[in-house]
């Protein structure tokens, strides 16, 4: 291939792509768009936030009194009334132990057997 082949084929290629780029600047300003390439758009207003209830904390929910709601006289397994209270096996262990040594409940069984039961008073 001799150069001017080269040039020649280059130049046709820049021939070409000058007129895609006039078609698509035609159709862009056919269709009504005010955006430049680069422009973006502006931002979608933020909804405001909702209102949320306060949450309770787990040392709100894991009184003494909210234990010996859920305890009954038949026995409950300390894994129950985690589930209610959504709170970690160490502080319902915690609380339950702390109203054993009041004399407030007893527990029953051994191990996964084991039941809290509340004491009458």
């Amino acid at each position: 291939m001799d150069t001017t082949d080269i040039i020649a084929q280059l130049t046709a290629e820049r021939d070409r792509i000058d007129r895609a780029i006039e078609a698509l600047q035609a159709i862009d300003s056919s269709a009504g768009s005010t955006a430049q390439p680069n422009e973006r758009k502006p931002a979608r207003p933020r909804r405001p936030a909702r209102a949320r209830k306060p949450r309770q904390t787990t040392a709100e929910l894991l009184s003494n009194e909210t234990v010996l709601k859920l305890l009954t006289p038949e026995g409950v397994p300390a894994k129950t009334i985690r589930s209610r209270i959504k709170a970690t096996d160490n502080q319902v262990l915690r609380v339950l132990k702390g109203l054993e040594s009041e004399g407030k409940v007893k527990r029953t069984g051994e191990r996964r057997s084991t039941r809290w039961h509340s004491v009458g008073t």
